[in-house]
C-alpha cells in the first residue's frame, strides 16, 4: 500500500507533503494527552509489532500478497491521535531504512494510511463502543474487527482515488487482505485484554506490554517466510502498466 518515488506529479508530492505534515505535527499535539509516561513503554512496544508485522508479506492465493496494516488495533487501544502518530513513525522508518515507500511519498502514504484508515477505524469503533475501556467481550470484539476491516477499505479507496486509475481492482483486492486484517488484529487484541483481565491491571502497567511483545517475536520468525509475490497496490498497477520493470510502485 505504499506508493514510492515516481508515483505522483510535483504538484501533487508538494500538496500531499504539507497535508501530511500538518496531519503528523496534529498527531504529535493531540498524543501528548492519550500516551502519557506510564503507556509510553506499552505504546512503543505496539508501535514496533506494528512495524514487524507489516514486514510479513502472506500470499491471498491469487496472485497477489498483502501485509498487516495495524492501525485500526492501535486506534481502538490508544487513540487517534497516538495512532496516527505510531503510522507516521513507522512510514518514516519504512522509508529511510526499508526502502518501503519514499521520502517524496511520505505525505500521501501518511494521509491513506496514517489519517483516512485511522480516523475511519475511530469512527467505527467508538460510534458502537464509545470510550469504553479496554475488554475482550464480543460486542468490542465485534466493534474491533469492523473497525479493522473498514479501514483497510478505506484506506484503498483513498489510494485509488488519489491513483486516478485501478479503483476497482484495489477495492477487490484489499477487501479480501481485509479478513486477515482483521484475524491478526482482534486475535492480538484480545491477548491483550484477556492478560489485562487476567492480571487485573490497566493499560498504564509495563506488564501488558508481554502480549504484543510475543506477537512480535512471531512476526520476527516469519519474515523470512513472507511472500515473494507483488502486493495488491503493485497488481493494480501491473494491470494498467505496460512493463512491469517500469512501474512506479515498489513490488
Amino acid at each position: 500500500m505504499h506508493l514510492t518515488e515516481g508515483s505522483l506529479s510535483t504538484v501533487n508530492i508538494i500538496a500531499t507533503s504539507g497535508l501530511g505534515l500538518c496531519a503528523f505535527g496534529i498527531a504529535c499535539w493531540g498524543s501528548r494527552k492519550e500516551i502519557s509516561r506510564q503507556k509510553l513503554g506499552f505504546w512503543s512496544v505496539m508501535t514496533g509489532l506494528v512495524l514487524l508485522a507489516q514486514m510479513v508479506n502472506f500470499s491471498t492465493g491469487l496472485g497477489f500478497s498483502g501485509h498487516f496494516l495495524g492501525v485500526a488495533l492501535l486506534t481502538t487501544i490508544f487513540g487517534l491521535w497516538s495512532a496516527m502518530l505510531s503510522v507516521g513513525l513507522i512510514l518514516i522508518v519504512q522509508a529511510l531504512f526499508l526502502g518501503d515507500g519514499s521520502i517524496s511519498t511520505l505525505g500521501v502514504n501518511f494521509i491513506n494510511m496514517g489519517v483516512m484508515a485511522a480516523g475511519a477505524a475511530y469512527f467505527v469503533f467508538h460510534v458502537m463502543q464509545g470510550r469504553r475501556r479496554m475488554l475482550r467481550d464480543a460486542g468490542q470484539l465485534f466493534a474491533m474487527a469492523l473497525a479493522s476491516y473498514v479501514s483497510i477499505l478505506v484506506a484503498a479507496l483513498s489510494l485509488g482515488l488519489t491513483l486516478g486509475y485501478a479503483l476497482g481492482s484495489l477495492m477487490f483486492s484489499y477487501a479480501l487482505i481485509a479478513f486477515f486484517e482483521v484475524f491478526i488484529s482482534v486475535a492480538i487484541f484480545y491477548a491483550c485484554a484477556r492478560y489485562k483481565s487476567q492480571r487485573k491491571s490497566d493499560l498504564t502497567k509495563r506488564s501488558l506490554a508481554l502480549p504484543p511483545l510475543i506477537f512480535g517475536v512471531i512476526a520476527v520468525l516469519l519474515i523470512s517466510f513472507s511472500s515473494p509475490l507483488p502486493d495488491a497496490l503493485g497488481r493494480a498497477i501491473e494491470m494498467y502498466t505496460i512493463g512491469a520493470f517500469d512501474l512506479p510502485v515498489k513490488l
